[in-house]
């Protein structure tokens, strides 16, 4: 249990055989002392594999939580560019209602004026003109079709507008961040932690030293022997 005083005490002696060193920002040298070699040796693997438990488990969990932000966002610029593109569908479709009511009045005025010239008559020639005209500018507006659902925006294309741009450039970055998480649900596949050195057992004993205790205890043994002096 959390709260049971032996354990904790038993971690905090398990913690005092642990030191470890920072050699640069991104690599550590980690040192476990035990009376046992192999017991020095086990808690040094089951150390390196909690460690990189940790940090996989975090990046991953910071990964996941850009990931949400990104579709959070791309939701929110979405939702924005699908209402612009229906105002604009609405003001198309005005437009096309006024150039069509144009045109018929057009038609009526070249109606009645060829009952009474020819095809060559001045106005009559104009007439075709204007109607030519507007003809074209009604070809050029987009005419949905009755009942057909708003097409998909275009995530890979390119948009001078800058809340587009937006949303293909977080389009793109989501889709990167769902290929490094789909690579990384696997172990095997993580290659920016790893362990460069394997633990090796040292030649000479880590405690109690030898030599040093010796030269402390002449030292000590000096002072006390020119006390009594």
């Amino acid at each position: 249990p959390a709260g049971d005083p032996e354990r904790a005490i038993e971690r905090e002696l398990f913690r005092e055989n642990i030191l470890y060193y920072s050699l640069s920002p991104s690599t550590f040298e980690i040192v476990v002392t035990a009376q046992v070699p192999d017991t020095a040796r086990a808690m040094n693997a089951r150390i390196i594999a909690r460690m990189q438990a940790k940090l996989i488990h975090e990046r991953q969990q910071k990964l996941e939580n850009a990931k949400q932000a990104i579709e959070s966002h791309l939701q929110t610029i979405g939702t924005a560019l699908a209402a612009e593109a229906a105002r604009s569908a609405v003001k198309s479709d005005e437009s096309a209602v006024a150039l069509r009511g144009s045109l018929s009045e057009l038609n009526s005025q070249l109606t009645e004026l060829s009952g009474r010239f020819t095809e060559a008559h001045p106005r009559i020639v104009a007439l075709k003109s204007k109607i030519a005209q507007l003809e074209s500018k009604l070809a050029r507006i987009p005419q949905p079709s009755v009942g057909a659902p708003m097409p998909a925006l275009a995530f890979g294309s390119v948009s001078k507008e800058p809340t587009q741009q937006l949303f293909n450039d977080l389009t793109q970055k989501l889709s990167f961040l769902s290929i490094v998480l789909a690579m990384e649900k696997g172990r095997e596949n993580v290659d920016y932690l790893g362990v460069i050195e394997e633990p090796t057992l040292p030649v000479t004993r880590y405690f109690p030293n030898r030599q040093v205790f010796a030269l402390v205890g002449a030292v000590v043994g000096a002072l006390f022997g020119m006390l009594i002096v």
